[in-house]
């Protein structure tokens, strides 16, 4: 059972003052030099509680964390679009930051102009063959996400696709292994080995149906399917029982 302090020393001085009164009533006298003498402790020690109390509350007392504001320039920009799209090309190029992929010659394809302008509201446009996106403020990796995910152009290839993204998390993750992006899946194959043949462990796709794990029709290939981009961990955990063995 929990007795708080007030409590405490309430019973305290109940019971001294009943025995001083319990004293009286048996003829005893009272001494008011001691009395004074005593008087003067308590003084003292009820101060010397008071100040405790006082610092131990400003000890406790929760500190002010001071927000430490991004630098408001295309430097602080750049960073974000780089941590968020890790996958694409990110560059400076006449006061904004582009996001592009590169084709199959080798040759950058703008999919995102993202500028600054303090001037005007946050504004997020699609363009023929691009989006061109404006914030007064340094955006978060995530908000640019949301903002620049499921929007698409006449060209089918130039949005910033998922498949982009879970080919970034599964190269990352599986290191050990060769990742391919081909077509609209990721393939997870052996490291080649001389004069032979790397087999293909595990395909990955997005598709609009519920997860599916399964092993394909040779009962070797493991056939994975997602409804959004599994993190890194979910597919290592998805995938160990079958990649364990090589």
């Amino acid at each position: 059972m929990y007795i708080d302090k007030t409590t405490i020393i309430g019973a305290i001085i109940g019971i001294v003052i009943f025995r001083i009164i319990d004293n009286l009533n048996h003829g005893a006298t009272i001494r008011w030099d001691r009395v004074a003498i005593i008087g003067n402790w308590i003084l003292v020690i009820a101060l010397i509680w008071l100040i405790f109390i006082v610092i131990k509350r400003l000890s406790n007392k929760p500190k002010t964390k001071l927000k430490i504001r991004k630098p408001f320039n295309l430097q602080s920009l750049r960073i974000e679009a780089q941590k968020e799209f890790s996958e694409y090309n990110i560059i400076e190029r006449h006061g904004q930051i582009l996001i592009c992929e590169t084709d199959i010659r080798g040759e950058f394809r703008e999919l995102v102009f993202v500028r600054l302008n303090t001037n005007s509201p946050k504004r997020v446009e699609h363009k023929e063959h691009f989006l061109v996106a404006s914030y007064p403020y340094i955006p978060s990796g995530a908000e640019m996400r949301k903002d620049f995910s499921g929007l698409y152009t006449k060209d089918k290839n130039s949005k910033i696709s998922d498949l982009n993204l879970l080919f970034d998390r599964a190269k990352k993750e599986f290191t050990e292994f060769n990742v391919l992006k081909r077509n609209d899946r990721i393939i997870i194959l052996e490291r080649e080995k001389l004069g032979q043949i790397a087999q293909e462990l595990v395909f990955i796709r997005i598709v609009s149906e519920q997860k599916i794990i399964r092993l394909g029709s040779d009962g070797k290939t493991l056939i994975a399917r997602y409804p959004y981009v599994p993190s890194k961990e979910e597919m290592r955990q998805d995938f160990s029982q079958s990649l364990n063995q090589y």
